[in-house]
Protein backbone atom coordinates (compact mmCIF):
# COMPACT_ATOMS: atom_id res chain seq x y z
CA UNK A 1 0.00 0.00 0.00
CA UNK A 2 1.36 3.44 -0.96
CA UNK A 3 0.17 6.52 1.73
CA UNK A 4 0.76 10.03 0.22
CA UNK A 5 1.17 13.29 2.98
CA UNK A 6 0.55 16.51 1.58
CA UNK A 7 -0.22 19.39 3.59
CA UNK A 8 -3.90 21.28 3.50
CA UNK A 9 -3.33 25.00 4.23
CA UNK A 10 -1.39 26.79 6.52
CA UNK A 11 1.59 26.96 4.56
CA UNK A 12 5.06 25.66 6.90
CA UNK A 13 2.65 25.01 9.67
CA UNK A 14 0.77 22.72 7.70
CA UNK A 15 4.22 20.93 6.10
CA UNK A 16 4.89 20.63 10.34
CA UNK A 17 1.70 18.85 10.38
CA UNK A 18 2.39 16.53 7.40
CA UNK A 19 5.64 15.39 8.76
CA UNK A 20 4.35 14.51 11.87
CA UNK A 21 1.59 12.14 10.46
CA UNK A 22 4.21 10.90 8.25
CA UNK A 23 6.09 10.18 11.89
CA UNK A 24 3.06 8.95 13.50
CA UNK A 25 2.43 6.23 10.83
CA UNK A 26 5.88 5.30 10.58
CA UNK A 27 5.87 4.80 14.58
CA UNK A 28 2.40 2.77 13.67
CA UNK A 29 3.23 0.42 11.41
CA UNK A 30 6.99 -0.12 13.49
CA UNK A 31 4.21 -1.42 16.14
CA UNK A 32 2.07 -3.57 13.82
CA UNK A 33 5.68 -5.11 12.21
CA UNK A 34 4.67 -3.91 9.44
CA UNK A 35 7.65 -2.90 6.50
CA UNK A 36 7.67 0.45 5.41
CA UNK A 37 9.62 2.60 3.38
CA UNK A 38 9.43 6.51 2.93
CA UNK A 39 9.19 6.35 -1.07
CA UNK A 40 9.93 10.10 -1.76
CA UNK A 41 9.71 13.04 0.90
CA UNK A 42 10.27 16.42 -0.26
CA UNK A 43 10.91 19.05 2.60
CA UNK A 44 9.70 22.76 2.96
CA UNK A 45 12.36 24.93 1.32
CA UNK A 46 11.25 27.93 3.04
CA UNK A 47 12.05 26.38 6.64
CA UNK A 48 14.37 23.58 5.66
CA UNK A 49 11.74 20.98 7.50
CA UNK A 50 8.77 19.82 7.10
CA UNK A 51 6.85 17.80 4.37
CA UNK A 52 5.55 19.13 1.01
CA UNK A 53 5.06 15.88 -0.37
CA UNK A 54 5.82 12.53 1.41
CA UNK A 55 5.54 9.27 -0.35
CA UNK A 56 5.53 6.14 2.15
CA UNK A 57 5.12 2.23 1.10
CA UNK A 58 3.92 0.13 3.14
CA UNK A 59 3.48 -3.48 3.77
CA UNK A 60 2.67 -7.00 5.95
CA UNK A 61 -0.28 -8.86 6.96
CA UNK A 62 -3.47 -6.84 7.29
CA UNK A 63 -2.34 -3.58 5.70
CA UNK A 64 -5.37 -2.07 3.51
Amino acid sequence: MTVEFRPGVGGSEGSLFAEDLLNMIQNYCHIRGWDNRVVSLQKDQAIGKGCKLGVLSVQGDGVY
